[in-house]
């Protein structure tokens, strides 16, 4: 009976967690600070054969800002977000119950400030496997916090592709923001796990 409880409990604080990831996504331009920049990129999640685009977050630099840049994917798969200005890192990827924790330096990518539109790539993450075990992730005061309820499983094995689409995110990024801005690519950089 207990086991079920936490269960649930996991569940619905990760349904919060999906609902209010969004500390990062840009409504106004404007809304920049010195040390961030603008990053736009498609995301297409596959878990075990599955499109789960839409029931997914990213998060990222999750040990250096406490992980306060976390996303939550719609069924486009495309973000407009900030993030801080400098080398940035994608350290996990969230479905509603699951998780898949990336190495250091494993994704990575290096943004600009100055007011430039930083395009990371269309981003395929093909996810086989359970992931590292029931997550609790929730968002508070603005930034997300989690936790695991059970022992790790093993992560499965994931395969991260990055392709440049240069024009198809512009026209994403206009339909969004009817600004003249160029996107500048920022690919991310996919290094093997060691």
């Amino acid at each position: 009976m207990q086991i079920k409880m936490i269960r649930l409990l996991g569940l619905a604080l990760a349904g919060l967690f999906l609902a209010g990831c969004a500390t990062g996504i840009l409504t106004r331009l404007q809304d920049i600070s010195s040390n961030e920049a603008v990053v736009v990129a498609k995301f297409h999640i596959i878990h075990n054969g599955q499109d789960q685009t839409k029931d997914c977050a990213v998060l990222f630099n999750t040990s250096a800002y406490g992980e306060k840049y976390g996303f939550r994917l719609d069924e486009s798969g495309y973000v407009v977000v900030k993030l801080p200005v400098g080398k940035d890192s994608l350290d996990m990827l969230c479905t509603s119950w699951k998780r898949h924790l990336f190495g250091p330096e494993e994704l990575t990518c290096e943004i600009s400030g100055g007011g430039v539109i930083n395009y990371l790539g269309d981003i395929t993450m093909d996810w086989n496997g359970m992931g590292s075990g029931p997550v609790i992730l929730s968002t508070i005061g603005g930034g997300i916090i989690g936790g695991t309820l059970a022992g790790s499983a093993t992560q499965g094995k994931i395969v991260v592709t990055v392709d440049s689409n240069v024009a198809a995110a512009q026209e994403a990024f206009r339909q969004k923001f009817p600004a003249d801005k160029t996107l500048t690519p920022s690919l991310l950089v996919v290094k093997p796990r060691q």
